[in-house]
């Protein structure tokens, strides 16, 4: 069997053993079958929850990237961590939305363009009630600063 025929079958298993109501599996591309159920899953309570639209982001590496092991969009053997974009909530609903689903990693950037985004994630190394929690903003000089959460919505 080729390696595209064995990814086609990995991709039409998960289209048939997850039921998604607000994403269809071809909004999340060739990374489909290798995203964690659980991620899924809670993405789309997520969306539920924020009752807004919920973009993928399109920047490469969104879901999943080869270039970092001990990243959470790291496919090993599933991608834990999903990067979205929500064109229609403010950043304190977007992080209020995050924690009531229960995402273990939730990373708020509001300098992303088109829209402001954030990263979700659901590692195994945190808690519903001991998350990893940060947030990016682009200092005077256009750098990338990961400060406390709280800055990007206050």
């Amino acid at each position: 069997m080729t390696a595209a025929a064995i990814y086609a079958a990995a991709y039409a298993l998960r289209s048939n053993t997850i039921d998604l109501d607000h994403f269809k599996p071809s909004e999340f591309g060739l990374w489909w079958p290798l995203l964690d159920t659980g991620l899924l899953l809670k993405l789309d309570a997520f969306r539920e929850d924020l009752g807004s639209r919920v973009i993928v982001s399109p920047a490469k590496g969104a879901m999943g990237r080869f270039s970092n092991e001990s990243s959470q969009h790291f496919p090993k053997p599933l991608i834990k961590a999903i990067d979205v974009m929500t064109p229609d909530s403010d950043m304190w609903s977007v992080y209020k939305a995050a924690r009531r689903v229960g995402f273990h990693g939730i990373g708020l950037y509001p300098h992303w363009k088109p829209y402001h985004g954030a990263h979700l994630d659901v590692r195994s190394d945190r808690t519903d009630e001991n998350p990893a929690l940060w947030s990016a903003i682009k200092t005077a000089a256009g750098k990338q600063e990961y400060v406390e959460i709280e800055r990007a919505y206050s």
